[in-house]
Order: C-alpha cells, then structure tokens, then sequence
C-alpha cells in the first residue's frame, strides 16, 4: 500500500475512533441545562468530518485490500448522525432537526446500507439494523409519515423473525415486545379514519400552524412566550413506543410550531420587524420524562424555572396514576416512579408522590399547569399566592363504565387537547368520517374558538376577577389552544348523557370562571352545530344542568 493511501486509512481509522468515543459521552450528559451543547457541537463536527471524509476517499477504503469498508459500515456512521439530530431535536425542540434526522435515516434504507447483514452471520450487525428501524420509525411518527411507518413496521416484522430464526438470540421476547408495543401504539393512534382523501394530500399535522395567529394576533406590548415545558408520563399501565407514551406523543406535538416552508423562513430570517421576529421564534424546550422519579422531576422542574425570562412561562403537564390516602388533610397527588426510601414517620405520606404543595414554590412565576389523573383534582389548592399568573387544567377523576380503557387508547382528556375533533368523534364512538365532514366540522370548530377567545377577552374583572389568569395565558398560541380545547372538552362532556350527570366524569380547572359560562348559547351552539353535522345530536341533552368547575 502506497503511503499516501495508508494516510488514508489511518486518517480514516482515527477519525473514526474519535467519533466513538464522543458519541459514547452522550450518555454521560445531564438532560438538562446548556452543559451539553458545547459536547453536541464537538461531536456533530467529528462526524460531518468523518462522513465527508469516507466519501471523498470511498475508492480507498472500500478496496479489500486496503481497508475493506463495508456498506454497512457507511450506514452505521449515517445513524450516529442521524441520532445525533434526533437528540438535538429533543433538546432543542427544533422540528427542522427532525427533518434532518429522516434524510439520513431514510438515505440509510433506501440505499439499503444494512442490506446484507443477515448474510454476514453476525448477530450484533443485525441487531444494529432493528436499532436502526426503531428509531426510524419514532422519527416518521413525529413526522406523521404514516404510510412510511406502515412499511417500516412490515420491514422489522420481517427482519426480527429472520434474526430470531437465525440465531435464536436470548433478546428474543425484547424484540418481540417492541414490535407489540409500536403496532398497540399505532392502533391506539389512529382512532379516527378519514376516507375519501386525494392520495396526493399531504400526512396530517397536529402541530401549531399559522393560521392560528388568529386566535391571538401579535401583541408588541402585551407579549407571552412559552419558554419551557416539563411533559410528564407515569402511568403503570398506558400505551407507549420506547419511551414515548401517547399521551406525551400527542401533547409534545400540540406545542411545536409547523416550520414554515423554505421559501417564506428564508423571508423572515431578512427581515428585522418585530413582528416577523415573532413568527419565526423557537418552540419551547420541552423535558420529555417518561417514569421519572421524584428527585429527576424536580431537578428539570427547578432547572426550567430557573431559565424562565420576563414575560415568559412555564408549563407543567403530568399524566400519572393517582395516589390517594385515608387521611382527610391529606389530598394526595400523582405517583411517581418509585425509588426505595426509608419509611416516613407520617405514614400517609409517600416520598414517591408528587403533591400540589411540591409545586408551590414554581408558582413565583406564570405556571400553567395541567394534570391527566384520577386524583387530578388535588391540584385545586394549587393558588398563585405569589400573585403570579396561574392556571390549573384537570381531567375527570373517572370516566363511563363504556368508555375504552385508557390502555388502550390513551387518556381522553389529554385526546382533547391534542386534537378537539378527534375527542369528540371518540366520546360520540365515531371511527370514519369522509374528508368533506371533517373539512365541515374543523371549519365550525375554528369559528367556535375565535368566539371562545372574543367571549373570554370580554369578561370584565369585576364579573370575575380571576379571569385575569385565563386572559394572561390566551396571548400565547399553544396555551391558548389547551385553554379553547379545553373549554371545548368540557362543554361537550357536559352535554353527553353518558357524562353529564356524574360530577366526576368532568374536567375540571383552577382558577374559577363565570358560574354561568357554559350555560351560554356560544358554548351550547358549537357542541350542537357538530353533532348535527355528525347527526349525533341524540347522544346530548342541550339544556343547562348545574355544571361545576
């Protein structure tokens, strides 16, 4: 070998080894503050020249005799950079590094880098390639690639049976748990069918897009930023993939923003009005915590906290089991994941809960705050004594006998306020609708919400003077939709003979509102309007029925 070549390769060799190793102290990063980002920058530098290095010098390395690079090694190098964004996104909250994160994984099988690895007899090659599926099929979920997800599920299908045929491997009931996990997901996922969609419509999108503005148009003076969100899933039993639970799929996507298309960022990134500014600024950054225990929760809770700014706001959404106790003073709060501690002398209290009081000292700064749980309601004593903004959004405490099993298909409150429209179709047990109803009924929903938003604003404070919280926290896109699904969610539960008579079966919220608000027209005609759409209108009684709050 020539010495130039063998520069190459020793190049090549070091580059590589380096890009191990840096990726490897990922792990070792805290979730959460800026440590991190001078660690990712380093690492996302290594591999892009790592990546440019092997293509300029593929001729050398692939050649047996020299170096003997392999197809699969190449896609190897593309999924650490693919991961890499994904990461990024999850720190950042950045949709446009998800994007990114999809061209690689999607270059890596549609040139079929882990082709042949089956042929190779390597087990642990293989095992990198269903990796590698995984998480293509997390990244085409979030980017609502359902057709993709579809025929990435049949592929892994395949390919696990094809590696547990082959090597009969002790990871075996692991794999086949994951493949029950993603299809449980999917179904839960999907419980609405639109038919009669033009095969060239783009995939749905759950995320903010910019019509919403609408709803609460730029207000240079008076503006509210969502800086951080701690999203929170716990339950023992609920449908997750990896370590996403639907009910944090569904809300993670309700606060990012659609990215705007190439051409109109590029315009706004020219521009210096404030207000454009303000279209193009960054979603929140989002903790997604999956079973965290209590000591993880609150150090990502202070650590938001601690980064909130003026003007800014924190939100907190916990979806967890219940913990109830027999003792009358104490109301109890959400479970956990539990860690053993040695035992309290006050026996109704668990170190493994989350209790209202837990939050009080975050609440010196706007806290919006929402809680998918059957003891939801012990956050009511959560106030603003600091007499900062605050709003508390709460979920039934129990559901009809008939409703689905929340294991199923996720929390129904958390369902509203990811998608109003689909919750409703859900409670009224409607499965398919065509592309013309949905049109119809979304188009009677946004008029409704740019009611709800009018109605609200006109509320004076001497009517009810914690109106002020609800009225803070409509200046932002993404709280003012919760707020509007929200009210929504309540009307229609409120309204339906299965719900309407069981106080517990409604949501809940903190601070008050107007005692009469939904017995007004606005809120009765927007449930009507649909189920007459719908034609379910015999499923609700259209008459006030002593709502509580």
């Amino acid at each position: 070998m020539s010495d130039p070549e063998q520069r190459i390769c020793d190049e090549y060799s070091a580059l590589f080894e380096k890009s191990q190793q840096l990726f490897t102290g990922l792990r070792d990063l805290p979730q959460f503050g800026k440590q991190w980002l001078p660690y990712f920058q380093k690492t996302f530098e290594v591999y892009t020249k790592l990546w440019k290095f092997q293509q300029q010098h593929r001729n050398v390395l692939e050649n047996k005799e020299r170096f003997g690079l392999k197809r699969w090694d190449i896609g190897e190098i593309a999924s650490k950079i693919g991961q890499l964004y994904y990461h990024f996104y999850l720190r950042t909250s950045e949709t446009n590094y998800l994007y990114e994160a999809y061209i690689f994984y999607d270059a890596i099988r549609t040139r079929g880098y882990f082709k042949d690895v089956l042929e190779t007899k390597n087990a642990s090659l293989m095992v990198k390639k269903l990796r590698f599926y995984a998480r293509f099929i997390v990244v085409c979920l979030l980017l609502n690639k359902r057709v993709i997800v579809r025929e990435l599920v049949d592929d892994l299908q395949k390919f696990v049976d094809d590696y547990i045929k082959t090597y009969r491997p002790t990871d075996t009931q692991e794999w086949q748990f994951v493949l029950q996990e993603i299809t449980l997901f999917l179904q839960a996922e999907n419980t609405l069918q639109i038919t009669n969609r033009p095969k060239n419509a783009p995939a749905f999108s759950y995320r903010i897009k910019p019509s919403t503005s609408k709803l609460c148009p730029y207000d240079p003076i008076n503006r509210l930023k969502l800086q951080e969100a701690v999203l929170v899933g716990n339950y023992q039993q609920q449908v997750k993939f990896s370590e996403l639970t639907l009910d944090m799929f569904r809300l993670m996507q309700a606060l990012e923003r659609e990215p705007l298309p190439t051409e109109e960022n590029s315009e706004l990134k020219e521009s210096h009005s404030e207000e454009d500014k303000h279209k193009k600024r960054a979603n929140p950054h989002k903790y997604l915590l999956y079973r965290p225990t209590i000591s993880q929760l609150l150090i990502c809770i202070s650590t938001a906290f601690k980064e909130i700014q003026e003007n800014n706001a924190l939100l907190i959404y916990l979806s967890a089991d219940g913990y109830r106790t027999s003792d009358n003073n104490v109301q109890g709060g959400v479970l956990l994941n539990p860690r053993k501690f040695k035992e309290s002398f006050a026996t109704s209290v668990n170190a493994n809960c989350l209790y209202p009081e837990d939050l009080f000292p975050f609440t010196r700064k706007p806290l919006f705050l929402i809680v998918d749980s059957e003891n939801s309601t012990a956050f009511k004593k959560l106030s603003p004594c600091f007499g900062q903004p605050l709003l508390c959004l709460l979920s039934p405490q129990s559901l009809p006998s008939d409703i689905k099993d929340a294991t199923l298909t996720g929390n129904l409150f958390s369902y509203f306020l990811h998608d109003s429209l689909s919750g409703f179709c859900y409670v009224t047990n409607i499965t398919q609708i065509s592309q013309e109803t949905f049109d119809k009924c979304n188009s009677v929903l946004q008029e409704s919400f740019m009611s709800y938003v009018k109605y609200l604003n006109s509320i004076s404070l001497n009517e009810e003077p914690s109106i002020v919280h609800w009225k803070f926290f409509l200046k932002e896109e993404s709280l003012c939709l919760f707020i509007l699904r929200f009210l929504f969610c309540y009307s229609v539960l409120s309204l339906h003979h299965k719900f309407a008579d069981e106080p517990s079966f409604l949501p809940r919220y903190h601070p008050e509102l107007p005692a009469k608000l939904f017995e007004e027209p606005l809120f009765l005609g927007s449930v009507l309007s649909i189920a007459e759409i719908l034609q379910v209108q015999d499923q609700f009684q259209f008459s006030p029925t002593g709502l509580a709050s």
